[in-house]
């Protein structure tokens, strides 16, 4: 878990400097040859437990790569490049609340109290993340948030 977490950073922090002065659609174009190229290679481990797929799994597989994934970095890139990817990383925290809400939406599954208590302390998590984010956007080159926020307060020293 922690191995992925350092790898979806690194992903982050490399993509973005990677794709500068690339648009989004080249970016995601270039990223799935990739992926398609791993994928196939690691395919080959499989090649004794292959069978012809029928129409219906052969349109699922289609729709996964088309919009789950291809639709999913295509929109992340364009995100990637108007935003930190420190924003990004965190936005997709949100993800397994969006999974649970669908799941509840689209299956009439139903959440246990843990499953609600769990979704709360991450939509908290973000909002705070946001929130240090903001602070830290709106503080002057050079100087920390907390000073600059001390300074700003009424009361602060050297101001009436």
């Amino acid at each position: 878990m922690l191995l992925g977490g350092v790898a979806w950073a690194g992903y982050n922090v490399l993509g973005k400097r990677a794709s500068t002065g690339q648009d989004a659609v080249g970016v995601t174009y270039y990223q799935t040859l990739a992926g398609a190229a791993g994928f196939l290679l690691a395919s080959l481990l499989e090649a004794g437990d292959r069978r012809m797929p029928d129409a219906t799994a052969s349109a699922l597989l289609v729709h996964l790569a088309v919009a789950c994934s291809v639709g999913g970095f295509l929109l992340y890139n364009y995100g990637l490049r108007r935003m930190a990817s420190s924003v990004a990383v965190n936005i997709l925290n949100l993800v397994p609340v969006f999974g649970v809400i669908g799941a509840v939406v689209i299956n009439g599954e139903s959440i246990r109290a843990a499953q609600a208590a769990g979704g709360v302390i991450i939509i908290a998590g973000v909002a705070l993340g946001m929130i240090e984010r903001g602070r830290e956007a709106a503080a002057p080159r050079g100087v920390p948030p907390r000073k600059a926020m001390e300074a700003d307060s009424p009361g602060a020293a050297g101001t009436p």
